[in-house]
């Protein structure tokens, strides 16, 4: 009776089991798949991004050289412009931004602590209130990233590879940010090549 009953007890087990096992190939099936389809859309959006972007800090042709030559040309004259005329004309409509509508990412209650016109402090607070809305934007320092990547084998094909990072440009030391907003100014800004170099170095 007892060889019996432990003969059930481990059918019970060995069911239950291969029902987790089914349970979890399953799982592991369609997760494979997913990450295979994100490797692929991932796979095609970063020769995308290589093909857009890789140009902005290349600089081997001669028309391009002239074509910095006659922006930074056209800026110096246009300051030489702006310094000699500054201002509105009058009679002039002005023109602003627009007050931005999304949702505030902060709030600051600002009291009052002195008065603009006397510079006194002894200032009592009413109870009415005064909004203002700005937008602005904020300078990162840049970020640094080292990537150390394990070789990995496949065990289909037997190849040995080195994984690449999310974010990673492994033919460069520029991220992708970085190469983007260079690409934006060059070419969308029409901004010098120097003139971008500045930028991205001061940061």
């Amino acid at each position: 009776m007892e060889v019996r009953a432990e003969n059930e007890r481990l059918k019970v087990e060995n069911r239950d089991l291969r029902r987790v096992f089914d349970l979890a190939s399953d799982a592991f099936k369609q997760k494979e798949a997913e990450i295979q389809a994100l490797k692929l859309e991932a796979e095609v959006l970063r020769r995308k991004l290589h093909d857009l972007l890789q140009r902005p800090f290349a600089r081997n042709t001669d028309s391009e050289e002239e074509e910095d030559k006659s922006s930074d040309q056209a800026d110096q004259k246009h300051e030489e412009r702006e310094r000699k005329k500054r201002g509105a004309p009058a009679g002039h409509r002005g023109a602003t931004r627009k007050k931005p509508d999304q949702k505030p990412d902060r709030t600051v209650f600002v009291r009052p602590e002195q008065c603009p016109q006397c510079h006194s402090r002894n200032v009592s607070p009413c109870q009415d209130v005064e909004e203002h809305t700005q937008e602005d934007i904020v300078i990162v320092r840049p970020v640094t990233t080292r990537f150390l990547k394990q070789r990995g084998y496949c065990r289909d094909c037997g190849v040995e590879f080195f994984p690449r990072g999310k974010g990673e440009r492994p033919n460069g030391y520029i991220g992708p940010v970085a190469v983007a907003v260079a690409g934006y100014l060059r070419y969308v800004v029409k901004m010098p090549f120097e003139a971008v170099r500045k930028i991205l170095g001061g940061l």
